[in-house]
């Protein structure tokens, strides 16, 4: 999802809706799914409908058919304000990029994209790079 406070919440969506994108892979989102309702919502496009949980992605990621949410947290919808750099939003983007790369790691994945992100976000979380 990249950066909650970016565009990568809007771009994830789209991504999502797109169905010419289901005939090339099956996208997963690795992120936060009150902060893609959020947007959702604020910008008039289908909120996802496969929101899984961290305790269900082992069960379910080998089935997936269709685009769906890795709900991992982090970010919180109602304190996010777009366009805004901190530190919270810079360790929230690094962590779901982290999951996504351990998911390809374990061949639970097979490829990974990630969402724009910021690097003064990630410096402010003191993460470097």
């Amino acid at each position: 999802m990249g950066d909650p406070a970016g565009i990568g919440p809007e771009l994830c969506l789209r991504l999502l809706a797109d169905e010419g994108m289901r005939d090339e892979c099956v996208p997963v989102v690795f992120g936060d799914a009150t902060v893609l309702a959020r947007c959702a919502r604020e910008c008039g496009l289908p909120a996802p409908a496969d929101i899984l949980r961290k305790e269900e992605w082992a069960e379910r990621a080998a089935g997936l058919r269709a685009p769906a949410v890795l709900d991992l947290g982090h970010a919180m919808a109602d304190d996010l304000v777009p366009g805004t750099v901190s530190g919270d939003n810079g360790r929230a983007a690094y962590e779901f990029i982290q999951a996504a790369i351990d998911a390809a790691l374990a061949g639970e994945v097979a490829a990974v994209a990630t969402a724009p992100i910021n690097k003064e976000a990630l410096r402010l979380a003191g993460i470097s790079y």
